[in-house]
């Protein structure tokens, strides 16, 4: 995922409009003051305007970039936020190529250009600069604007990283997990996700309960996974939530208990996340811990299924074939069947022997 935002800045939040003209000013402590209504300080349009005529009399890097960060987020003006923008990453300020790069690579206020976004990242990334050594970083392993390249990928995730970027950390964990472009070692990779985790950052919260879950880097401690799947399925993420369902669902952790398993399988389901709508289907589908609903489970089979889930497609055709809580469709249902077996799923490729 491509992070956009710095941290709150750590500075007071001075009201617009109460402060003195720009010759008693220097130029930080006016981007200062921008960073804090960027932050969310109150601040009514005439207090803008003098704040952004006071940036641009400054004319230093720092002060265009400021400016064109409130003209882009708060008047929501990307036509004379660019330019300034653009004229301050010229000048070799990080903090505005990394933006500059955020925008050329989403097309947002600039025709969409990876490539041109890559290399303002890897200018950023060349001074240090944490946020643009993690985009980078994405931009490698994802191969955008450039060719994919895992190792470079975790090179550059490995410098941010060191300076505690908690993305950076979850993202080289990951490739530290599964032995991607560098060599394996979960037990470096919990310790990211660990470190990632203490910041806050919900996804690595995740991957440290599942390091807890299954021993993986970790000594194995079903309770403490169960506790942090639960922080971040709380926070509304997804993956959290189906393995909050799947803790319940088998007692790992917490006693079994089937009906709150699936309000988790809900939650997660209603984020879009396919496992998670498979599993609430078949408890609807059999009535484990919830009210038989047939043709909910099928309209959830089918939700799974058409956002690429195997089992979802399996079992989304099965409903299809017997009419479980749809009409029976045996051609809608081959469809179904070959689109899991094309994914590799052996019993779809079962069924369909058996049905020809």
């Amino acid at each position: 995922m491509i992070r956009r935002h710095l941290p709150a800045l750590l500075c007071a939040l001075l009201l617009c409009g109460s402060a003195p003209s720009v010759q008693a000013q220097d130029a930080q402590t006016l981007v200062e003051r921008a960073g804090a209504v960027l932050e969310g300080a109150p601040c009514d349009a005439a207090g803008l305007q003098r704040l952004l005529t006071d940036l641009a009399q400054a004319r230093t890097p720092d002060a265009d970039c400021a400016a064109a960060l409130l003209l882009r987020d708060i008047r929501r003006d990307t036509a004379q936020a660019l330019p300034l923008l653009l004229s301050a990453a010229r000048n070799g300020l990080p903090r505005a190529q990394w933006e500059l790069g955020n925008m050329l690579l989403e097309g947002r206020g600039a025709p969409q250009d990876r490539r041109q976004a890559a290399q303002w990242y890897r200018m950023a990334a060349m001074q240090g600069f944490a946020p643009a050594q993690y985009n980078l970083g994405v931009c490698c392993e994802l191969g955008y604007g450039m060719r994919p390249s895992l190792p470079e990928a975790a090179a550059w995730y490995e410098k941010a990283a060191d300076q505690g970027y908690p993305d950076a950390q979850y993202n080289l964990g990951n490739l530290l997990m599964r032995g991607d472009g560098v060599v394996r070692d979960q037990n470096r990779a919990a310790a990211l996700f660990r470190a990632s985790a203490e910041q806050g950052y919900v996804p690595a919260i995740t991957n440290l309960a599942q390091c807890c879950l299954d021993g993986c880097g970790v000594a194995r401690n079903p309770g403490e996974a169960v506790r942090l799947f639960r922080i971040a399925a709380e926070q509304g993420y997804p993956l959290a939530a189906y393995y909050m369902g799947e803790c319940l669902r088998n007692g790992l952790g917490v006693p079994r208990d089937a009906a709150e398993a699936v309000r988790w399988y809900r939650r997660g389901a209603e984020k879009g996340y396919g496992p998670a709508q498979t599993h609430l289907a078949y408890a609807l589908m059999t009535g484990e811990g919830a009210s038989p609903d047939a043709a909910e489970a099928a309209a959830w089979y089918r939700r799974a299924a058409e956002q690429g889930d195997i089992e979802g497609m399996r079992n989304y055709g099965l409903c299809l074939l017997r009419g479980d809580g749809v009409p029976a469709d045996a051609e809608q249902a081959r469809r179904w069947l070959q689109r899991a077996a094309d994914a590799d799923d052996a019993e779809a490729r079962a069924l369909l022997q058996r049905l020809q």
